[in-house]
This record gives C-alpha cells, structure tokens and sequence, in this order.
C-alpha cells in the first residue's frame, strides 16, 4: 500500500486559539447551504462518493478527538468516571455505546500505525477498522504486525463483505489450532430438546453447530418463503393485486416457519436419505494452491507462515469454515465445477428465452453471491432479476442477471410499470405473475 507524505498534525499555533475549534465547523456548514437536487447528475454521484470518504474521515477525526480526550485527563477533572461518560454528556441523544467504540478504537489505532494512516485518510472504514483490532488479540500472538500492511491493501481493495471473509480466514489460518477446539467445542454443545407443554403444546430448545444451523436455516428459510408466496397468493386473490400488506396475511413470519419445519419432516419421513442426511451445500471460492495447502495442513505438514488468500472458504450462508473443517465435509461432497469465459459469461441464452436456467442461476449466485441492492440477503434466496428488462430488450444471458430480494425486484418493477422503461415513452405494460408456489426455484418475477 502507498501512502503520500503529508504536513503533521496542526497544534493550536498553527490555526490561533480562536480557530482551532471553528475550523471544524466551516466546510460542513457550506456544504449544507447547497441545494443537492439542482445539481447535474454525473457531479452528483461524484458528491456522494467524495462525501463517503469525507464521513470516514470525521469518523478519524471523532477517534483521534476521544483519544486526546482520554489522554489528558480532563474527564477526571470534570469528575466524570470514564473518558466516554463525558463524551456521552456532550451529545445525551447519540447512541450510548459510540462514545465507547471511539475510546476503544483510538487505544487500538496506537497499536497498528498503518491502519490508523488509512483511516485518516478516509481509505477505510471504522467497520475496517474494528475487523482488524480483532487481530490484535493475544492468542494470535502478534502476528498481525507483520501481515498489518497487506491486510490494509486488501481492506481498501475488496468489498466489505469479501473483505471480512479474509479477516476469518486469516484468523483461522494464524490460529488454526483454536479453530479445531471450536469445532470439538461445538459438537459438543449441540443438542435439540423437545418438551411436552402445557395443552400438549410443544417447546423447542437447543444448540446447533454452525454447519447444523446453515443447513437447518437455509431450509426452513427457503420453505417459509414458498408459504410466503401461498399467503400472497391467497391475499391477492381475497383482495386484489395492490391491495395487500403483510397484515392481511392468514400467518405470521414465526407461524411460517413453524409450519416449514413440520413440512421437513413429513418430507424426511419418506425419504430414504439415511441418518446422515443430505451432505450440507458449502460454495468454496478457491484456488488449487488453497486446497493443497488445506491439504497437506490436514496431512500434518505445517507450513512456515500461515497461509490464506482472497479466495473464501464458507457454508453457503456466509459463516466461515477453517480449511481442515472443508476437506472433511469434501470428503463426501458432490463437487459441481462453473468455467467461466474470457470475458465472465457461462452460458448465453440470448432472447430465445425468458427466464433464466437452472444453471444460469448457478451462475449468477455464484458469481455476486448476495442480493445486488446491498441488503446482503443470500442470493440462492433471491429471485434472478434481468438488469436491462426482458420486454426493454434485455438478454438472458449471465451478463445481465442480478440476483434482488423480492422486496428490491418488485419495487424495479413497479417503478418500470409506473414511469416506462428508460428513455421510452410508451406506455407500460402490465406487470407478469409470479410462478407458483410449489415450483422448485424461487419465483421469478419480471
């Protein structure tokens, strides 16, 4: 990572004793004065991305601010019994724990100089910033010095989300030995209590394992979503299509989910599947190095630095898995291989058809892995979105699929229906169905 070398830190003769504090002030009460909606669109996005990295920089300089304040002791002075029950008096309707997190992030930026230089500089985040305090814990036994300035490259360089895969994968590479504990750890805590209650009711209780939670929550999510669609159903057709909230529903969300774990095992009891059930459906964004490493780790053969690499290892719901716990559950995986073109796309349906296949899916959810508009919904639980839309001309092809929750889709749709499809002016047409509930994917809407 580059950095540019900048003037040090103003003191109070610098700015005079009237200004020091007035200088935080001016910029922001300027900014304010304009009014953001007359401004041309392409300096409006280009306002928005200079005011995020303007935010992470206040976010610096509220840390450095509580920092200095720990440090001189005037809280004391104030009789005030921590450095953030002043801060707190200061703003009484800010959320109590952010003074706090500032005390906290100022004592850890001390300890990693090169992260704190990225945070000044508004490069990255104090969502960054507190990832990479967690490895600064002692049982990592200071490894994070040496590995401080990639992990900050790749801080600014991947997306959040990717990102804090690495941060697990680095942890569970540095301190692979713990990780294994964890594992023995948790099949030791689970267990699952059915008890008879009162009327014959029944009280479910207990603890899963991470593996056991993904598979048992992906299924009980995706069945609670096709009675979703049932109950949508039904409302539309009592009510009217637009005529429908969530409160005229004949079931709540938790009475779904109640009644998709009942469906579970009716459909388990005519299965032939056997005590071990289904193997559980784990995504590994890998690369053969990774795998031989995970390899020869599991082999015994230590290697001389811990190893990892922006590639992911982790269940399908994102929970990070070490690399030993992988090549146990590959063992008896059933592994599916996606070859991607020179330019990304798998497969190339063109306009002969609507919908997208089953593998174009794949590949898709493969590809962005979560919802596009940023909710982080799983995308194997989204529904595949046409970026340019099938009646605008759009293709069917992996280039312009996007997995959306059905909340973000249908509000795409329903503007398209609204005001026409972009640089158009023809009338809209009307909105499609959506497929039946009992389909095998998820509904797909246009």
């Amino acid at each position: 990572m580059s950095t540019t070398d900048t003037a040090g830190p103003a003191g109070p003769g610098d700015l005079g004793d009237s200004a020091v504090v007035g200088v935080l002030d001016a910029p922001v009460d300027k900014a304010l004065t304009v009014d953001w909606s007359l401004i041309p669109d392409a300096q409006l996005v280009e306002a928005a991305e200079r005011v995020a990295v303007v935010s992470a920089k206040v976010d610096a300089l509220r840390t450095q601010i509580a920092g200095a304040v720990a440090g001189s002791g005037v809280w004391a002075e104030q009789e005030f019994g921590t450095p953030a029950a002043l801060l707190r008096s200061l703003v009484p309707n800010r959320h109590h724990d952010r003074a706090s997190n500032d005390v906290g992030r100022s004592a850890r930026l001390a300890k990693m100089p090169i992260v704190a230089a990225a945070f000044n500089a508004g490069l990255v985040t104090v969502d960054h910033v507190r990832l990479l305090g967690q490895c600064l814990d002692a049982r990592f036994e200071g490894a994070f010095e040496a590995f401080e300035e990639e992990l900050v490259g790749y801080g600014i360089e991947l997306a959040y989300r990717e990102f804090k895969g690495l941060i697990e994968q680095w942890k569970t590479w540095v301190d692979e030995a713990s990780a294994t504990d964890r594992e023995l750890k948790d099949d030791k805590a689970r267990e699952v209590y059915l008890a008879r209650s009162f009327n014959n009711r029944g009280i479910l209780t207990g603890t899963l394992t991470p593996v056991a939670r993904s598979v048992v929550g992906n299924e009980l999510r995706r069945l609670e979503g096709k009675l979703f669609a049932q109950d949508w159903a039904q409302a539309v057709a009592r009510l009217g299509e637009g005529n429908v909230t969530k409160h005229d529903l004949k079931r709540t969300t938790a009475q779904r989910r109640h009644d998709a774990m009942v469906w579970m095992a009716m459909r388990s009891a005519v299965t032939d599947a056997g005590p071990e059930g289904p193997d559980p459906l784990v995504r590994v964004h890998t690369t053969e190095a990774d795998m031989v490493a995970a390899l020869e780790q599991d082999a015994g053969l230590e290697p001389e630095k811990p190893h990892y690499s922006k590639s992911m290892c982790e269940l399908s719901d994102g929970t990070p898995v070490s690399r030993r716990k992988l090549t146990r559950l590959l063992i008896r995986a059933r592994v599916k291989r996606l070859v991607y073109g020179p330019k990304g796309e798998v497969i190339d349906s063109g306009r002969s058809a609507r919908l997208f296949s089953k593998a174009q899916r794949e590949a898709i959810i493969d590809r962005d892995r979560v919802c596009d508009c940023g909710c982080g919904l799983p995308g194997w639980l989204c529904e595949i979105d046409h970026v340019m839309e099938w009646r605008d001309g759009g293709r069917t092809d992996i280039a312009n699929g996007r997995p959306h929750c059905h909340t973000s889709h249908l509000f795409k749709t329903v503007n398209r229906n609204r005001h026409g499809p972009p640089n158009t002016t023809g009338p809209p047409d009307p909105p499609t169905s959506p497929d039946p509930p009992d389909s095998p994917d998820p509904p797909q809407r246009e």
